[in-house]
């Protein structure tokens, strides 16, 4: 890594020449011309290669005990025009192992399975609606919360932070277009610190901290996948839902999340990726914004230690 600067890299000039492989190209050299016949090969070979050099690999699907049921619903949110309902997934079936809950918003007056936006959101899920229904996340985050919105005189910590990320989710907006919106908070799966790897989802699988694992063993983008899909799992069998139709989404980190979900999950019809930059849809070999190394250094629990 030594000719990648250590420093984002923001100068068109300094650009170095680059080639990009065709993805859809055998490793015979032969045209890939057919799904099937991505399916067949391609496909598995450049999952292996982000898996081994990249997100890590993922160590398996669902618990043989995962289960989950609604723990909360109302079907008059938001003045009649959702219902909303939450949902605990218990990942290995223990009440005292790693849950994820899942808030979920389904349009009414919407005939038939409604399409699903899903996407994970940063500080828990109030703070993707002011809906006073939404159960707080727990535990609370603090975060710098005066950045979204002025605060108000004498706030609360809950009812400081609740809505704040709400025009990222225009949950309204969606909910008018006949679609669904489902979300979970990323840190139930894994906290975003540097010593997240050993709580939650990757506890569980017993990955080891951030510099004590395996190379090729995953870090919090690959569990935040593997929950997108476990969020996936439930929404499967909500026969409010059309399972056919579910688009997974996420912002910055989460997008690089929902890209690696996406590309392993084949359940998800569509990817929404909005500013994944590098270790996301960003061109690594193009040497421009955010370097490999840098994002390395100030996340080491991102990615696999491979990676590095």
């Amino acid at each position: 890594m030594s000719s990648v600067p250590a420093q984002a890299q923001e100068d068109e000039a300094k650009v170095p020449p680059y080639t990009l492989p065709d993805v859809l190209r055998d490793e015979q050299g032969g045209r890939i011309e057919s799904v099937d016949a991505w399916r067949a090969g391609r496909r598995a070979a450049v999952l292996d290669l982000l898996a081994r050099h990249e997100y890590g690999r993922t160590p398996g699907g669902r618990f043989p005990g995962q289960r989950w049921e609604v723990t909360a619903y109302d079907a008059t949110a938001l003045g009649g025009r959702a219902t909303r309902k939450e949902v605990t997934l218990w990942l290995t079936g223990a009440a005292t192992g790693p849950r994820l809950r899942l808030l979920l918003y389904v349009p009414n007056g919407v005939s038939g399975p409604r399409p699903v936006f899903l996407g994970l959101n940063f500080f828990g899920n109030h703070t993707v609606h002011a809906d006073p229904g939404i159960s707080l996340a727990d535990p609370l985050v603090t975060f710098d919360v005066d950045r979204y919105r002025p605060a108000p005189a004498t706030p609360s910590p809950a009812d400081h932070q609740r809505g704040v990320h709400a025009g990222k989710w225009q949950i309204e907006s969606v909910l008018a277009r006949g679609f669904a919106s489902a979300t979970v908070w990323c840190f139930d799966a894994c906290p975003d610190r540097v010593d997240g790897l050993k709580e939650s989802v990757p506890a569980a699988f017993a990955t080891g901290g951030a510099e004590d694992r395996a190379d090729e063993a995953w870090g919090a983008i690959g569990v935040w996948a593997w929950a997108l899909s476990r969020a996936m799992d439930a929404l499967a069998e909500d026969a409010d839902l059309d399972a056919r139709r579910v688009v997974v989404h996420g912002f910055s980190r989460l997008g690089k999340a929902a890209l690696w979900a996406g590309a392993q999950d084949e359940r998800f019809a569509a990817v929404v990726s909005f500013q994944s930059g590098c270790g996301g849809a960003a061109l690594h070999k193009r040497v421009y914004g955010e370097t490999v190394r840098l994002i390395n250094d100030r996340f080491p629990h991102w990615f696999s230690r491979s990676f590095r």
